[in-house]
């Protein structure tokens, strides 16, 4: 259960608990979950103001719902602990104590809650769009919560490079990469205007966005085989195409999430 695990580990890295968390991960071979926010000490947390920030929480009364979070705080004994976790325990109290005829009236809350863009949606975005030279990295996509809000787009750089016959000589592979960036751009701005549009108001949620390049060793191998340094190197030309690509695109749209994290890039 990879999603499960990675939400254990994100919500104790919220909560302050980095070292459980890193154990946790080693033990369980989890992957670090992008967008690590900044641990406010619980008394200097804004509650109410953070919670003006969500739809969710518009036409309620914060009044009652802050003075239960800090009781919450305080009953966990926390003294640290991130925006995103107060948000998610806020949203947590308020279901948990809603009617059944409540719940019953909400029946897509759920949904709003934990998975606001799911992959099948997703996937079919980015078919609209017919982004050649990404559907020859044959891309998956993962649904976009609003927990931990993030866009995922992994590639497999390997399969990419045979289909552009590419293998052979890092010379064609890197310009036909830079290609395939801007491909990779134009999918991470689609998602996130998909993730904007089902939040139905203007909101100042922070988003990462990662993208997860398979088939790596394969793929080192062919081009510069096991030289650690030629590795390094390629690593990194490989990280500022992307993230070159993905800054220039953003910066010539117009975003209406607020906060958007600088891209993160993985290998596998």
């Amino acid at each position: 259960m990879p999603d499960l695990e990675s939400l254990i580990v994100r919500i104790m890295l919220d909560t302050g608990l980095r070292d459980v968390a890193t154990m946790f991960r080693e033990q369980r071979d989890v992957p670090m979950p992008s967008g690590d926010e900044s641990l406010i000490p619980a008394g200097e947390m804004d509650i109410t103001d953070l919670l003006e920030r969500d739809p969710f929480f518009l036409a309620r009364d914060l009044t009652p719902i802050v003075s239960q979070v800090r009781l919450a705080i305080a009953r966990l004994g926390l003294t640290r602990l991130s925006p995103s976790f107060v948000m998610e325990l806020a949203r947590h109290l308020v279901i948990s104590q809603a009617s059944p005829a409540q719940v019953r009236k909400k029946p897509t809350l759920p949904r709003k809650d934990y998975w606001l863009v799911s992959r099948l949606e997703l996937e079919s975005i980015l078919k609209d769009l017919s982004l050649h030279e990404l559907a020859m990295a044959t891309p998956q996509l993962r649904p976009i919560s609003s927990l931990f809000p993030a866009l995922y787009l992994e590639l497999d750089l390997y399969a990419y490079a045979m289909q552009r016959e590419t293998t052979d000589a890092e010379l064609l592979f890197l310009p036909a990469c830079d290609e395939l960036a801007r491909e990779a751009s134009v999918a991470l701005e689609a998602m996130m205007q998909a993730y904007q549009a089902a939040l139905e108001i203007s909101d100042s949620t922070v988003v990462a966005q990662q993208i997860i390049l398979h088939g790596w060793a394969p793929l080192a191998n062919a081009l510069v085989g096991t030289h650690p340094k030629e590795m390094n190197r390629l690593q990194k030309d490989l990280i500022t195409i992307f993230c070159d690509a993905v800054e220039c695109h953003t910066q010539s749209c117009d975003s209406v999430v607020t906060q958007v994290m600088p891209l993160e890039v993985t290998f596998s």
